[in-house]
C-alpha cells in the first residue's frame, strides 16, 4: 500500500497537521450517534486507525483506514478492519457494511477481507481519484455467524471448559483432565501477569475458540490453550488466524520479542498452521529455561518478533 492508496492525504501532507487538527477530525468522524473511531497504538505511539459510521439509510460505512508505513505488511491493517467489522456486527443488527476504496492494491486488500466490489464507481471530490464501492460479504456462509474475539471475562469458565476438554480428550486422545490444568481454574490470576492475557472467540452466544499468552520475562512469552471447535475451523471463519493475529499484536505492544509454544505430535493441522505463520520448529533443548514445560508437549516452535 502507498499512502495515496491507503488514505485520502499523502503522508507528507498529514504530517503538517498538529494534534488539535487530528482531535477535531476524530470528533467529526464520530459525531454521528453510534459511530466509532479505532486507534491502533504500539509502544505509546499511534500506528494506525480506522473509523465506522452508522448511516440511517445506508447501513454502516468504514473509512479512513491507515497504517504507518514502517508497520505495514505485518497484519495490522487486517486487525483494524476486523475490529471495526466486529464492532458493526455486534452493535447493529442486519446492517450492510460498505466502504469506498481507491482503485489499485487496496481493492485486493479488501477482497481478502471478504469485501466484494459493486458496480458503483465515483470520483472522489478531494483529489479526483476514482473510488469503488465495496460491501462486506460476511466471514461465513451464514449471516448469523458473528464472531467476536475478546479477553476472557466473568462467566466464561464453563464455556472454556466445554471447548477445551473434548478437543483434548475425545478428538486427540490426550490423557489430560481438568484437574491436570490448574491454569484454567483461575485464568485471570494465572495469565494476566506482565504482558500475559487469555482470549476467547465467541459466536452465536457460545465460546468456540481460545488462545492465551504467558509472559515468562526477558521479552519472551509462551502461547498456551489455542483451540477452535471443529465445526468453526477453516478459512471460512478464520478464527484461528484472528486469535493468533490478535495475540501477536498484543505481544508486540507489550515489548515481547520472542514467542514460544509447545504442542503434541498429534496436532498435525496445528503444525501446518504455525509454520504458515512463520514459526520455526525447534528442539526442546532450544527452549529458554523459563519455558513452562508440560508433559504432553513433545513438539516446539519459536517466532521472533
Amino acid at each position: 500500500m502507498t499512502d495515496s492508496e491507503s488514505f485520502w492525504e499523502e503522508l507528507k501532507e498529514a504530517e503538517l497537521h498538529n494534534d488539535d487538527y487530528w482531535q477535531t477530525l476524530a470528533a467529526e468522524l464520530t459525531a454521528v450517534e453510534g459511530s466509532r473511531m479505532f486507534l491502533l497504538e504500539l509502544e505509546n505511539k499511534v500506528i494506525g486507525f480506522v473509523y465506522g459510521i452508522k448511516k440511517d439509510t445506508q447501513g454502516c460505512r468504514i473509512g479512513g483506514l491507515w497504517v504507518a508505513p514502517e508497520y505495514r505488511k505485518k497484519g495490522y491493517g487486517n486487525l483494524l478492519i476486523q475490529q471495526v467489522i466486529s464492532w458493526a456486527q455486534n452493535n447493529f443488527k442486519d446492517v450492510a457494511i460498505k466502504l469506498w476504496s481507491p482503485a489499485g492494491s487496496m481493492i485486493a486488500f479488501y477482497e481478502k477481507n471478504n469485501f466484494k466490489k459493486s458496480p458503483n464507481v465515483k470520483t472522489h471530490p478531494n483529489d479526483g481519484r476514482e473510488v469503488v464501492e465495496m460491501e462486506f460479504m460476511g466471514y461465513a456462509v451464514c449471516d448469523a455467524s458473528k464472531i467476536l474475539i475478546r479477553p476472557y471475562g466473568p462467566g466464561d469458565m464453563p464455556g472454556v471448559r466445554h471447548l477445551i476438554l473434548p478437543i483434548q480428550q475425545e478428538e486427540f486422545g490426550v490423557p489430560i483432565t481438568w484437574e491436570d490444568q490448574p491454569d484454567l481454574h483461575d485464568i485471570p490470576a494465572f495469565y494476566r501477569r506482565g504482558g500475559g492475557e487469555f482470549w476467547v472467540a465467541e459466536a452465536v452466544g457460545k465460546i468456540v475458540g481460545s488462545i492465551a499468552l504467558i509472559d515468562i520475562g526477558g521479552a519472551m512469552a509462551v502461547i498456551r490453550k489455542m483451540f477452535v471447535e471443529a465445526e468453526w475451523r477453516g478459512k471460512v471463519y478464520g478464527i484461528a488466524q484472528k486469535l493468533l493475529d490478535g495475540l501477536i499484536m498484543h505481544a508486540r505492544s507489550h515489548g515481547i520479542k520472542h514467542i514460544f509454544l509447545g504442542t503434541t505430535e498429534k496436532y498435525l493441522a496445528a503444525h501446518r498452521f504455525y509454520e504458515r505463520n512463520q514459526f520455526s520448529h525447534i528442539q526442546a533443548t532450544d527452549l529458554p529455561p523459563a519455558f513452562p514445560r508440560i508433559a504432553v508437549d513433545t513438539r516446539f516452535y519459536h517466532l521472533p518478533l
